[in-house]
C-alpha cells in the first residue's frame, strides 16, 4: 500500500504539556462522532454500490482524515495531565488509522481498525469520566449502516456502548436525551433512520440492553427471548435480525449462569452463521468466541481450546498477528490453556500478548488491563505470586481510576488480588478483599449467582488459612451445593468445592466425610482431565493425606 503523498501534522494537544482542568463535555462532540460513523459505515459497504460514494476516491481520503482529525481534536477539550499518557498512544493509533484510510478506503482490514479505534476513543471518554451528550442520530446511523459488510458486529457494541454513556448521563443529574431542546447542529437526516419509538422490537432491545448495562440480565432476558420470537416468527431462523437477537438472548443466558440454554443458542447462530457466511467471516468468528466462552463456563475446556485455536489461526492470517482481534483471540486461548494446566504455554501467549497491548494501546486500556489480569493468574499457578501480586495491584490500581470503586472489572480484580494475598499469607488484606467483593456481589446478583459463589469460596479458602474451619466449613458446604445444583457435580468448579470442602473437614475432625468427597474429586478429575493434569495430582495427593489422618 503506497504512503499518503500529504501527512497531517498532529492536533495541539498531542505535544502541549501542562495540566488543563477538565472542560465541558464540546457540543460539536456527537456532530464530529456522527461524520466520522458515516465515513467508517460508507467505507465498508464496498466499492461500486449505489449511494456509497461518500468518502471514497481521493477526496473522500482527505474528508475521511479530516473527520478522524476532528474527533482527536474534540478529545483535546476532554483531556488532563493524569489522561495524557492514555490519550498519546491513543493519538498514534488513530492517525495511523487515518494514514492507512487515505490510501485505501475499501480494504478491509483497515476499516475493522477504523471502526475498532472509533471505539477506544469511547473507552477514552469513559476513562475521562466525563458523560458526553448522546448523540442518537449516530446510534441510528451506524443501525442503518449495519448491513454493511463485516461491521454489523462492531456496530452492535458500538451501540451498546452509546447505551451506556445515555445512562451514565442521566446518572450525572441530565435529562434525557428526548427531552432535550433541539437538536445539535450537522446531525440532521432523522427521518432518513427512522423513528426507533415507532419500532416496537427496536424499543424492547433497547430496554433490555438498557437493563443488561444496569446489571440486570434476570430483567433483559424476558425481553430479548420475546424478541428473538417475534423476529423468527416474521423473518425465520436464518435472518440476520433474528441471529443478532439470538446472541443477546444467548448474553443474558451466560450472565445469570444458565450456560446450557446460552449453548443451545449460540451453537444454532455459529451454524448458520458459518452456513450463509463461510467460516471466515467476522460474525462467524465472533460466533465462534461466544461458544467458547460458554464452554469455558460449563468447563468443557477441551471443546473450548478447539474453538479458540481455530478462530486464532484465522484472525491471524486474515489480520495478522498484531491486529487487536487477533491478540484478544491470543489472550483466550491461553486463558483456556492456563485451565487445562498447560501453565507454560499459557505464560508465552499471555507476555507476548500484554506487551503487544501495551505498546499498542497504553498500560489503562481495557484489553491491556484483561491480558495483565490474565498474566498473572498464570503466574500465581507458577508459584511466581511476588510478580502476580505486583500486577493485579497495578491492574486494581488502575481499575478504580478508570471506573470507580464498583465496577464489575474491579470487584474482579479484587477478588484475583486478595486470592494471591493469601497464598502469599497475607490473611488480613485478603480477608478485607473477599469480603467486601462478596458483599457486593451478594447485593448486585444474588446470593447464588456464580460470581458471587467464587467470591464465597475466595472468603472460605481464606478462613480456612486462618484457621477459622467452622465458618469456612459453612460457606464452603453452601458453595458446593449451589454450584452443584446450577452446574451438576462433575463440573470443574464443583470438583474444586468438594476439594476444597474435603480439606476443612479434616482439619474439623470428620475425617470419614473428607475421604469420601476426596474419593470422588479424584475420579471425576482423572476422568474429566487427565491422570497427568496437575489438578488431578493435587487431589491423589490430598487423598493420600486424607487416608493417612483416617487411619490415625
Amino acid at each position: 500500500m503506497a504512503p499518503s503523498a500529504a501527512a497531517s501534522p498532529p492536533p495541539r494537544w498531542f505535544t502541549t504539556r501542562g495540566t488543563a482542568k477538565l472542560p465541558p463535555f464540546p457540543d460539536t462532540w456527537p456532530a464530529a462522532l456522527l461524520r466520522l460513523a458515516r465515513l467508517g459505515a460508507a467505507a465498508g459497504t464496498g466499492p461500486g454500490e449505489a449511494g456509497t460514494d461518500e468518502g471514497r476516491g481521493t477526496d473522500g481520503s482527505r474528508e475521511a482524515f479530516v473527520g478522524i482529525v476532528e474527533v482527536l481534536e474534540a478529545v483535546e477539550t476532554i483531556a488532563n495531565g493524569d489522561a495524557r499518557t492514555a490519550f498519546k498512544p491513543l493519538g498514534e493509533a488513530l492517525l495511523r488509522a487515518a494514514q492507512a484510510l487515505q490510501d485505501s478506503l475499501s480494504a478491509g482490514p483497515e476499516v475493522a481498525e477504523f471502526v475498532e479505534l472509533l471505539d477506544a476513543v469511547l473507552l477514552t471518554v469513559r476513562a475521562a469520566q466525563t458523560a458526553p451528550r448522546p448523540p442518537r442520530e449516530l446510534r441510528r446511523a451506524f443501525r442503518r449502516r449495519s448491513a454493511a459488510e463485516g461491521l454489523a458486529p462492531v456496530c452492535r457494541d458500538y451501540k451498546m456502548r452509546v447505551d451506556e454513556f445515555e445512562r451514565r448521563w442521566v446518572e450525572a443529574g441530565n435529562r434525557p436525551t428526548d427531552q432535550e431542546e433541539g437538536k445539535t447542529a450537522g446531525l440532521g437526516d432523522e427521518a432518513e433512520y427512522g423513528d426507533e419509538e415507532l419500532d416496537p422490537l427496536a424499543a424492547q432491545t433497547a430496554a433490555a440492553r438498557a437493563l443488561e448495562a444496569s446489571s440486570d440480565p434476570a430483567g433483559a432476558l424476558p425481553l430479548y427471548t420475546a424478541v428473538l420470537a417475534a423476529h423468527r416468527a416474521t423473518h425465520g431462523p436464518d435472518n440476520p435480525a433474528t441471529l443478532l437477537a439470538a446472541e443477546d438472548a444467548a448474553r443474558a443466558h451466560r450472565a445469570l449462569g444458565e450456560h446450557a440454554a446460552a449453548s443451545t443458542l449460540e451453537q444454532d447462530v455459529l451454524d448458520r452463521r458459518a452456513a450463509a457466511l463461510g467460516p471466515d467471516h467476522m460474525d462467524t468468528l465472533r460466533a465462534a468466541e461466544a461458544l467458547a466462552r460458554t464452554r469455558a463456563a460449563q468447563g468443557d475446556f477441551h471443546e473450548t481450546e478447539r474453538l479458540e485455536a481455530d478462530v486464532l489461526e484465522r484472525r491471524t492470517r486474515l489480520l495478522g498477528a498484531e491486529h487487536a482481534d487477533t491478540l484478544r483471540a491470543a489472550g483466550n486461548r491461553a486463558s483456556t490453556l492456563h485451565a487445562l494446566g498447560r501453565f507454560a504455554e499459557a505464560l508465552v501467549v499471555e507476555e507476548d500478548v500484554l506487551s503487544q497491548q501495551t505498546r499498542r494501546i497504553g498500560p489503562d486500556a481495557t484489553d491491556t488491563l484483561v491480558a495483565a489480569a490474565n498474566l498473572a493468574s498464570t503466574l500465581r499457578a507458577l508459584g511466581r505470586l511476588v510478580e502476580a501480586r505486583y500486577l493485579e495491584e497495578d491492574v486494581l490500581r488502575r481499575q478504580r481510576r478508570r471506573l470507580g470503586p464498583d465496577a464489575d472489572e474491579v470487584l474482579r480484580a479484587m477478588g484475583n488480588l486478595g486470592s494471591t494475598c493469601s497464598v502469599l499469607g497475607d490473611y488480613a488484606r485478603a480477608k478485607e478483599l473477599e469480603e467486601a467483593v462478596l458483599q457486593r456481589r451478594t447485593e448486585t446478583l444474588g446470593p447464588d449467582h456464580p460470581d458471587t459463589l467464587l467470591a464465597a469460596g475466595n472468603l472460605a479458602a481464606t478462613l480456612h488459612n486462618l484457621r477459622r474451619f467452622a465458618e469456612a466449613q459453612r460457606l464452603e458446604a453452601e458453595v458446593l451445593q449451589k454450584r452443584t445444583k446450577l452446574l451438576g457435580d462433575e463440573h470443574p468448579l464443583s470438583v474444586l468445592a468438594a476439594a476444597n470442602l474435603s480439606a476443612t473437614l479434616v482439619q474439623l475432625g470428620r475425617c470419614d466425610e473428607a475421604q469420601a468427597l476426596a474419593e470422588g474429586v479424584l475420579e471425576k478429575r482423572a476422568r474429566l482431565l487427565g491422570a497427568n493434569h496437575p489438578q488431578t495430582e493435587a487431589a491423589r495427593v490430598a487423598l493420600r493425606k486424607t487416608i493417612r489422618e483416617v487411619l490415625w
